[in-house]
Parts: C-alpha cells; structure tokens; sequence
C-alpha cells in the first residue's frame, strides 16, 4: 500500500545519508520537485535538491530520523505531516523540524514533489 511504499523511500533517504549520497537524494524527488525550508531560499529541480543536500551532508549531516503524524490522499497525491530530526556523525541534533510532504507517483514510485520545513 501506499503508506508502505513511502515508508520504503524513507529507508532509501536514510541510506542515502548514511552514504553521503546528494544524488541518491535527490532522486527520490521527482523531477521538479521543490523543497521550500527557512534557512535558505526555496529549490526546485534534482540538480537544486542534489546541491542542497550536498550543503547539509558538507555541514555535518550523517543521520536522519522521520516522524509521519497525518498521511492521507489528495487527489493522485499523497500529503503528509510530521516532524523530523537531523543529527551528525557523533549524534548532536543539527535540527529538529516540522514538515508538510506532497508526494507524487513519477515512473512508477512515490516521490517527494513538495517538501515544507520549518521549525
């Protein structure tokens, strides 16, 4: 079901992280995905995520953990809301946030279209 299936693209963008792997991530955006945070002007593009993520990866990021609290449909999408943590290498906490997700099918798989963080 669909709540499996974005449960299994969760454990890729862990892995991804883990493996310092900015591509990886962006990847599982589709194409004109958009990640919209407060600490930088909005992205768009697997280019724009890849070179975002590289940043954080760049600035410590080694671990993430997510939250789902809602997931429910919006048309052929998805929406989801919950918080997420951010921690380095030795377990510091690099941010802790609140997010709104929109996932969308591309090709077959969920993928983040719009991702909304804030703190």
């Amino acid at each position: 079901d669909d709540v499996k299936a974005i449960g299994a693209v969760y454990e890729e963008l862990k892995s991804a992280v883990r493996r310092r792997d900015a591509h990886a991530i962006s990847l599982l955006y589709t194409a004109d995905g958009m990640v919209v945070t407060q600490a930088s002007p909005s992205v768009r593009g697997r280019q724009a995520v890849a070179e975002l993520n590289q940043y954080y990866l760049d600035f410590g990021l080694a671990a993430v953990e997510v939250h789902t609290q809602e997931m429910y449909p919006v048309g052929d999408m998805v929406c989801e809301l919950g918080t997420a943590e951010a921690f380095t290498g030795s377990g510091t906490v690099l941010s802790a946030n609140r997010y709104m997700t929109l996932w969308k099918k591309e090709d077959g798989k969920w993928r983040i279209h719009r991702d909304f963080l804030t703190q």
